[in-house]
């Protein structure tokens, strides 16, 4: 027992100090030349691709909030002063109040996620589920649960570089491939994101206050925010409360009044043709396409790098 116990406490040492080592690393350090940081949930990972916009990183995930958002930005803008400009998704959907089901639900993101907060934040999602025990022990005390399993740590012992894959919350511009959009489910997806018990859920105060957050924090870097709502098929956008609407302009105008230098590119309602489409509310590769080089039309000053060499290059 004793000897057990030996054992464990310098292994947790390790394994803290293999958590910040890891932070640290080139995986979260970026070239001199990224100077654009593409941030959010899906609908920025599948709309803005790198490949056409030069000096741009994507780091957007499916189904991340911006109470993740926030502090997943704060450690990669530590790392990279480089960056100028950050180009944040924003929706009506963003601010549904889903609160419940983000404080019940999202156990995976809760792991995923952990080594990037803070005590307050900590607190923000505290459990006495063992999902978040294991990551809480893993987090605060270096706890070597699932020792095998556990990437960061193995690779740290066995000085084996790191990589994106490594760090499941760092995101990347996902291409999505094929037209899916049934438009007998439109009606169905939108009550997903808006609606219970076919009632407006309303806006999250707690998101809202995030997204405020991400504001200060480019504000206090010196870098640009520009919020940025990617295309919806036509249904989708009727179908969309009028409150919800009202609602996501009434927080944007807001933050976009306190920091008037910031920015709203609004590409909800881009003609993009049925095949540019993959679902309802996320375009394909071909969509993406179209809502890179509409940024560049639109903003061209966001992207220093696409001035040095004439033209956007990569595939569709």
């Amino acid at each position: 027992m004793a000897g057990g116990i030996l054992l464990l406490i310098p292994l947790c040492r390790i394994s803290l100090r293999a958590d910040r080592s890891a932070l640290l690393s080139s995986v979260f350090r970026m070239s001199r030349d990224t100077t654009v940081v593409a941030a959010g949930d899906s609908h920025t990972e599948t709309s803005i691709c790198p490949d056409l916009l030069r000096g741009v990183v994507n780091i957007s995930r499916s189904a991340e909030s911006y109470f993740y958002t926030y502090y997943k930005l704060k450690h990669f803008l530590a790392l990279n002063p480089q960056v100028k400009t950050v180009l944040l998704g924003y929706s009506p959907h963003n601010l549904a109040n889903h609160d419940v089901q983000f404080r019940t639900d999202q156990l995976n993101q809760w792991k995923e996620y952990f080594i990037l907060l803070d005590p307050p934040a900590r607190r923000q999602v505290a459990s006495f589920r063992l999902p978040y025990l294991v990551a809480f022990l893993q987090a605060e005390y270096g706890a070597p649960f699932r020792l095998v399993q556990n990437p960061i740590l193995m690779k740290y012992l066995f000085r084996k570089p790191l990589n994106r894959m490594d760090f499941p919350f760092n995101g990347d511009y996902k291409p999505l491939t094929g037209s899916f959009v049934d438009h007998d489910k439109v009606d169905q997806r939108v009550a997903e994101h808006f609606l219970a018990r076919e009632q407006y859920l309303g806006t999250s105060a707690f998101q809202a206050r995030y997204l405020e957050r991400i504001a200060e924090l480019c504000s206090e870097k010196g870098i640009r925010l520009v919020l940025v709502s990617t295309p919806v098929t036509a249904g989708y956008f009727r179908g969309i409360p009028r409150q919800a609407r009202a609602d996501a302009d009434q927080v944007a105008s807001r933050v976009l009044k306190r920091f008037p230098t910031f920015r709203f590119c609004n590409l909800e309602a881009l003609p993009v043709p049925t095949e540019g489409f993959y679902d309802p509310n996320h375009v394909n590769r071909i969509g993406a396409r179209i809502v890179s080089e509409r940024l560049l039309a639109l903003h061209p000053d966001l992207f220093p790098e696409m001035r040095k060499t004439p033209g956007m290059d990569g595939g569709s």
